[in-house]
């Protein structure tokens, strides 16, 4: 055997003992909308750096294509990697020639220098948008393994999904009043950390805020005819549907919403199903229905971004509606300011 032989079979053999590098990641201790943000970050990372993803398991994990498309936390040998590095930003991350590394993504993983964690789904979004690649990936693993069936929306209507956070006995309760009609001199403000809107006011705008959106959106698409579906973790849809129906100017604007068997802890799958095939979406800045933009193909999403707080009102003084173009790659900003 001659030197450059010898020299070959000493590569493969070196290649026959390594791995590729791989990256897991701690399983988020929060709900849904929390753990598919945090599968949809490392996607990012999987995809950037070109690293094998193990995905660990969680609750409805099984009802998406991601179940059947990636690897297992579950198949995953740790020994078989000389370095388990633990990373909590992306720039953590180091490809060395020797491929043997195991990445594990902690909790709060921080992503392209944001260190802002409310802003990391926004970002994610617009990695959708901007790179065609990623986005095919992510709507194609967050694709429903169950055929669920579409909303029912009227012929010549444009079809708006808003989804209303209340916290439905999961959360605490809200201290901010509905709507700007309920204010009164004789109206107190709660304060406090034991309410949800106070600590998290995204989350969970009042109805105020969805109502101001929709009249906004209205204008955008030249006051044509909406259908607009009311989505909540609340156990009366219909009462707060009444609430913007009856405060709603314009007639040829449609409500409908679940007439019964709503929870927080119900409908999670269908609901998401269903905001994802709207022409517009609505939304707090709660991660379940940021699934749905995900997932969808929406032609505007709309979101609180600025809020103040006016007497007993949580009032939300500035929106943005973003408006992808997947042709361009590219994203158009609406700001509504109030």
């Amino acid at each position: 055997m001659n030197v450059k032989h010898l020299f070959l079979l000493n590569v493969l053999c070196a290649i026959l003992q390594i791995h590729p590098h791989a990256l897991t990641f701690q399983k988020n201790p929060g709900r849904l909308g929390d753990q598919i943000l945090n599968y949809c970050k490392h996607k990012w990372l999987a995809h950037k750096y070109n690293l094998d993803l193990y995905v660990p398991e969680f609750n409805y994990k099984s009802f998406f294509a991601l179940s059947q498309l990636e690897k297992s936390e579950k198949q995953l040998d740790r020994d078989k990697y000389m370095h388990n590095i633990k990373i909590k930003a992306d720039t953590d991350i180091r490809l060395p020639r020797d491929r043997d590394m195991l990445y594990v993504g902690q909790y709060h993983l921080m992503i392209n220098n944001i260190a802002d964690h409310t802003k990391w789904a926004d970002h994610l979004f617009g990695l959708t948008v901007i790179d065609v690649a990623f986005g095919d990936k992510i709507r194609n693993m967050l694709r429903l393994c169950i055929e669920l069936p579409d909303i029912s929306v009227p012929s010549d209507c444009i079809s708006v999904a808003i989804h209303i956070r209340k916290g439905g006995g999961f959360d605490k309760p809200l201290a901010s009043v509905q709507y700007r009609d309920q204010v009164d001199a004789s109206t107190k403000a709660k304060k406090g950390s034991q309410f949800a809107d106070r600590s998290q006011p995204f989350k969970f705008p009042p109805e105020q805020f969805y109502l101001d959106q929709l009249l906004n959106l209205y204008e955008y698409v030249d006051r044509q005819d909406l259908y607009v579906y009311v989505f909540t973790d609340d156990k009366n849809p219909q009462a707060m549907m009444s609430r913007l129906r009856e405060r709603m100017p314009h007639s040829n604007i449609q409500f409908d919403c679940r007439s019964s068997g709503n929870a927080h802890n119900k409908n999670v799958i269908e609901d998401i199903y269903a905001m994802s095939r709207c022409d517009y979406l609505i939304r707090s800045k709660s991660h379940y229905p940021w699934i749905a933009q995900m997932m969808g193909e929406h032609k505007g999403i709309i979101y609180p971004v600025s809020h103040s707080w006016k007497g007993a009102l949580l009032h939300i003084n500035k929106a943005h509606m973003d408006v992808p173009d997947r042709e361009q790659h590219s994203i158009t900003r609406v700001i509504y300011s109030s």
